[in-house]
């Protein structure tokens, strides 16, 4: 029996008109609430949707995208910064996790920040260095510097009250994924080891949000790009 022929029966034959239809269709809309009502929607942030043109790297174009607001607090020319795949400078010597594009943190500020509108749990993200060659931190390469040491992730409210955070892991030029495991945050602060001038730069992939708190590393999480 399918769910129509288990709703219709329910309803008197006499009344199986157009005001049987509607309370059908009430029905099976409560079904649908009910059993839909309990599942988030979970997304994986790629950035290989994003467009840009002739270029291989940018600043970010989008306030909103993804689900996300990417307004860094302050301002000023530090903020979110995508990259492509044979851009001379970011990612040399590496490849994206997934896709051809990456996010990075232009101008090398000290953190990144995202917002969210409503409070959603935070899953993790994957992170590498900005690029092969460039040395670390207080390194004498002859780039020298550029590449961030260190990374970790920070869970906040809407008043910047501090919820959680993940362990600090070293980045190399490998795609190391961080953990986060933080409910119901309304901003993350990605923020990285750097110099006083703030000119150290990483690489991050794959953000991964509105997935329960399961303790998988990494989670299930859907395709990259799409959405469950």
């Amino acid at each position: 029996m399918n769910v129509r022929s288990i709703l219709t029966s329910a309803v008197p034959r006499r009344e199986q008109g157009h005001l049987g239809f509607t309370r059908v269709m009430a029905a099976f809309a409560l079904i649908c609430a009910i059993g839909l009502g309990n599942h988030s929607k979970a997304s994986v942030i790629t950035f290989d949707d994003i467009d840009l043109g002739s270029n291989t790297r940018s600043t970010f174009p989008y306030t909103d995208y993804g689900g996300i607001n990417w307004k860094q607090p302050g301002s000023g020319e530090k903020q979110w910064g995508v990259a492509m795949e044979g851009d001379p400078q970011i990612l040399v010597g590496m490849h994206a996790r997934s896709g051809r594009q990456v996010g990075w943190n232009y101008n090398g500020p000290d953190g990144l920040w995202i917002n969210f509108d409503t409070p959603t749990n935070f899953n993790g993200a994957w992170f590498s260095i900005f690029g092969v060659g460039y040395g670390e931190i207080n390194s004498s390469t002859p780039f020298g510097n550029l590449n961030s040491k260190t990374i970790e992730i920070i869970g906040y409210d809407s008043s910047y009250s501090e919820l959680g955070r993940s362990a600090t892991i070293d980045l190399d030029d490998s795609w190391k994924y961080l953990d986060a495991s933080i409910l119901n945050v309304s901003r993350v602060l990605f923020r990285h080891e750097y110099l006083a001038s703030g000119n150290s730069w990483f690489t991050v992939d794959d953000i991964t949000f509105g997935l329960p708190i399961d303790g998988t590393d990494p989670p299930t999480v859907p395709e990259p790009g799409t959405t469950a």
